[in-house]
């Protein structure tokens, strides 16, 4: 009870519009979520992999080519600027799915492959960060080997650009003022004796703020930090590319025209159909299958961000959600857990047109606000 109490004195969380009827031409953002435990075979090799993604398509009206090639490259070794192209491209080379298996498999070939993409943080018009990271952990016996990788990125939205550590943090400042600053903003990781020096491993732009990674020497360890700074105080030791990116005006942006999946498994995708997909109980139903599965996000985040969400649904001919993008976001947070209760919705009454059940794409608006 004072779960739900929480709920409906400090957020209102309420379905506005469900629409089936027409098709987004004109569109800001678009956020593709992937979650998934795969197997799959390669010979006498099983490869299990999972992936958790948040997959920057479109923001701010710009496809994010250059971001979403970067993206590409690193998590999945493939040449490609979209991610339907990059996953299809990194799942073949790890063999075919399967389900079962006819004789047990030798565990020392078994690899497992691990990628991870969040969003840290954005600024309208300006920039949008991520962390991403890649774990293969290779059999005993498999052919390949095991290797790891983790970074924070910066897209710059401006120019177009990925930005690394080093295009954010400027070199040669002072150390001492430097690590003072991330001692007092420190979010994990506090060293225990004396600080004899500092390690900056990796640096992204947040939301007004920059988080940075590294560790904290001592006499007897370097102690790991992560630390999320107000730009206000980081200025000085941001380089020259990077303040400049923080205070230029930002260019009108013409939207541009925006076409989604068309099919679903080998079936058209349609937006426009003689009946709607819809909730089973109705719209009241529907909110409060909401209501009862929200977790209430961090008070800041909630105060710093309110306002509405899109989520992008597809239902397919059965009414089972198989697919939830964020057309128009708030944050990253807000964002994620309104992917997680529209994933987690149970079965509808699926969309026909021409008196058939069809794979439908609806819209579904959430509205976050304090009260």
């Amino acid at each position: 009870m004072k779960r739900i109490f929480v709920v409906f004195t400090l957020l209102c969380f309420c379905v506005l519009f469900v629409s089936a009827q027409q098709p987004v031409s004109i569109q800001k953002c678009e956020v593709i979520y992937q979650k998934e435990h795969l197997l799959y075979q390669d010979g006498d090799e099983i490869n299990v992999i999972d992936v958790d993604l948040e997959w920057p398509s479109m923001m701010d009206f710009s496809d994010l080519k250059p971001l979403q090639t970067f993206l590409a490259k690193q998590l999945f070794d493939v040449d490609a600027d979209q991610f339907d192209r990059a996953y299809l491209q990194f799942k073949s080379k790890y063999g075919i799915p399967v389900t079962a298996f006819a004789t047990l498999p030798d565990d020392h070939k078994f690899n497992y492959i691990t990628c991870e993409l969040k969003e840290m943080g954005r600024v309208t018009n300006r920039y949008v960060s991520f962390s991403l990271s890649k774990k293969v952990e290779a059999g005993r016996d498999s052919k390949g080997e095991s290797r790891s990788m983790s970074m924070l990125v910066t897209y710059d939205l401006i120019h177009q650009q990925v930005l690394t550590s080093k295009n954010i943090l400027r070199s040669g400042s002072d150390e001492y003022a430097l690590a003072t600053l991330l001692l007092s903003h420190s979010l994990q990781g506090r060293p225990d004796g004396t600080l004899y020096g500092l390690q900056v491993s990796d640096a992204c732009l947040g939301m007004d703020a920059v988080l940075v990674q590294g560790a904290f020497l001592t006499a007897d360890e370097a102690k790991p930090f992560l630390s999320l700074i107000p730009l206000s105080s980081m200025r000085n030791f941001l380089t020259k590319s990077c303040r400049k990116l923080l205070e230029m005006p930002i260019p009108a942006r013409v939207p541009a025209p925006y076409s989604s999946d068309s099919l679903y498994q080998g079936e058209p995708i349609y937006n426009k159909v003689d009946q709607a997909p819809s909730f089973r109980g109705g719209a009241s139903a529907l909110r409060k299958y909401i209501l009862d599965n929200i977790t209430y996000p961090d008070e800041g985040d909630l105060k710093d961000h309110q306002g509405k969400v899109v989520a992008s649904v597809l239902i397919d001919k059965e009414g089972f959600v198989r697919d939830v993008r964020i057309v128009d976001a708030l944050s990253p947070a807000i964002d994620r857990d309104a992917v997680r209760i529209l994933k987690g919705m149970p079965q509808w009454i699926p969309g026909e047109k021409d008196g058939h059940k069809v794979n439908v794409r609806i819209s579904i608006p959430l509205s976050f606000r304090q009260q």
